[in-house]
């Protein structure tokens, strides 16, 4: 029975990997941090995990950056695959937060690989980095081969861990994974991604409990895919007898008034009734364009998206209206 380890378990990508690999028969074991496991209340992704839990599911406490902590950890379960999800992740906290930006995103990454180094064992090892690492690239859309060029502290934190990746993986012989991953959504989605503060504003719109949703511009573009495909695309990616950066993208531009457009249909509203211009939320970087090119993943892995950008809006929109539902009772 193979045995996973991820960190960053409790969080959107860590907790649908785990009932991804949960559903394969794996043992998955997760790193949390014990005081965010109470005061933040996992249950809200875990819940479906929580009745395995020290059966098929286990929970380990440290932090990513305890080189010991994790050794001892990682000695004991003896994974057969690492997937490497936790860190800093959002893209103005690293202006705010540079250092804890690194710490997180690149020191971290360096722990692991030492550790990994003098493990005695053949682990596959998966590295979350992010379309950042490309930054204001003008080679649309982007591919494995693309320069890099990241215009903030967490896109250059990616770039770092991984080139390290890189020089580790040729050097040591290490079997680690660079997955770039575009932006990718699920209900699970936190409340400072646009897509959560639409899908929320909706529902809370439809229950009365709000009038209008206050945004920038909307000649904004993602390439915005699913979070469940996309966990597909991680696990895909260590099946393989040999190690390989990918990208994992849909490959199609979608507008914030695109995005508006589809979530207010899903509650049957006309978004132009409830949208109100605020120029506070407009920010420069937000007009870059980055689209992934998957045609790697999908020639070398067999991967494929399985779920549109409407049917993620619908699944999100309605999750959040069954949360305003809960709550008037």
């Amino acid at each position: 029975m193979k045995k996973a380890f991820i960190t960053g378990i409790t969080g959107q990508d860590g907790s649908l990997l785990a009932e991804l690999l949960l559903s394969k028969g794996y043992h998955v074991h997760g790193l949390i941090r014990e005081c965010s496991f109470v005061k933040q209340n996992p249950n809200e992704n875990l819940h479906g995990l929580l009745d395995r839990l020290n059966q098929s599911f286990f929970l380990h406490s440290g932090d990513i950056n305890n080189k010991d902590i994790l050794q001892n950890i990682l000695l004991k379960v003896l994974p057969d695959e690492i997937y490497l999800l936790a860190g800093q992740s959002n893209v103005y906290k690293s202006f705010e937060e540079p250092e804890l930006t690194f710490r997180d995103n690149s020191l971290s990454i360096i722990v692991f690989l030492e550790i990994l180094r003098t493990i005695k064992k053949d682990i596959r090892v998966f590295f979350a980095s992010s379309s950042e690492v490309f930054g204001g690239s003008t080679i649309k859309p982007q591919d494995e081969n693309t320069p890099m060029n990241a215009l903030n502290p967490y896109g250059l934190s990616k770039i770092f861990s991984m080139n390290l990746i890189k020089i580790y993986r040729e050097n040591f012989g290490l079997h680690i994974v660079n997955g770039i991953l575009y932006n990718h959504e699920s209900p699970r989605r936190t409340a400072d991604f646009v897509t959560k503060k639409v899908c929320q504003s909706v529902a809370q719109i439809k229950a009365r409990k709000k009038h209008a949703l206050k945004m920038g511009k909307l000649d904004i573009y993602r390439d915005w895919g699913d979070a469940r495909d996309f966990v597909k695309g991680m696990w895909l990616s260590l099946q393989k007898d040999y190690s390989d950066d990918y990208i994992f993208a849909t490959g199609k531009l979608h507008s914030l008034e695109n995005l508006l457009q589809t979530a207010f249909a899903c509650a049957d509203l006309n978004w132009r009734d409830y949208y109100q211009y605020d120029k506070s939320f407009d920010k420069p970087m937000e007009k870059i364009l980055l689209c992934g090119n998957p045609q790697k993943a999908i020639n070398n892995l067999g991967w494929r998206i399985e779920n549109s950008f409407e049917k993620l809006i619908k699944d999100m929109v309605s999750y959040e209206m069954s949360i305003e539902k809960l709550k008037n009772f």
